[in-house]
């Protein structure tokens, strides 16, 4: 018996030092340091609109996002799930760097963004026409964080060794049946559905909580339903039409941020081609 016991303790005492080690390697140990690419970690993928979007939808954007900057050849990026309180605070940061940017809106954001806003600048600054059109000639530029979450996100970065953080908005997704004379005949699931997806994102230096945001709106029905009937065939449901969707918003997502987004927050001269 007393061997048994002993000998259990030693597994207990050994299970309990490989949990340290692999907390140690999941959070400090993240990306992989054979590869040149700048270290981006996707930090949060929410919907921040006026209109909440289906939780299966923002998940289905969260793992198409998600695939596709860690499989960009040109970056060094893994993923992770942060626990509660990370992910409390990866969401704050990604509202504040929404409320500060020239895209915000403040008539288009969830009630959440509008009183975080209005606790920041003060209700009063919205109705100003002029500071609001100050501010949104500055598109394009990058801008700051808020001091308590600079201060935050340099913690996490050195929590998760990451150099970026990268945030998108779902902001609004519309989809509904084309009008057509020529739909007139066709079956139900066969119509051609119109589809628009408005996306903000935000590519944020950890170090510097300088912020890089950009803006994808994808809504050009004939293109996008050329992709969904070449794969999924005239019968296409709103589901595929929005993997679609997704797989394109993504896609424009991170090419941009690679064009112009790094560049910007680090300074670089982007050319005309970009």
């Amino acid at each position: 018996m007393r061997i048994y016991g002993i000998g259990a303790i030693l597994c207990c005492v050994l299970e309990i030092a490989m949990l340290f080690v692999n907390c140690s390697i999941s959070e400090a140990a993240l990306f992989n340091k054979s590869k040149t690419g700048p270290a981006i970690l996707l930090a949060d993928v929410g919907c921040y609109g006026y209109n909440k979007l289906q939780d299966g939808f923002l998940e289905t954007f969260w793992e198409v996002m998600a695939e596709k900057v860690q499989s960009d050849k040109d970056f060094n990026c893994n993923l992770v799930t942060p626990g509660a309180e990370d992910a409390k605070a990866f969401k704050v940061a990604h509202i504040d760097a929404i409320v500060r940017g020239p895209l915000y809106e403040r008539e288009n954001v969830a009630s959440e963004v509008v009183r975080y806003g209005d606790e920041v600048f003060g209700r009063e600054y919205f109705w100003n026409e002029k500071k609001l059109a100050i501010r949104k000639e500055k598109r394009g530029r990058p801008y700051f964080l808020g001091e308590d979450q600079i201060i935050t996100l340099r913690e996490l970065a050195k929590k998760y060794d990451a150099e970026y953080f990268l945030f998108c908005n779902l902001r609004n997704v519309d989809t509904k049946l084309k009008k057509s004379i020529f739909n007139v005949d066709t079956n139900y699931e066969e119509r051609a559905k119109e589809i628009r997806v408005e996306t903000e994102y935000y590519l944020i230096d950890a170090k510097e909580g300088r912020v890089y945001e950009g803006q994808n709106i994808t809504g050009k029905t004939s293109q996008i339903l050329n992709i969904v009937i070449g794969e999924y065939g005239k019968g296409a449901s709103v589901q595929q039409l929005m993997q679609v969707m997704f797989e394109e918003q993504s896609k424009r997502i991170v090419e941009d941020i690679k064009k112009k987004g790094l560049k910007t927050l680090r300074n670089e001269e982007i050319s005309s081609e970009d």
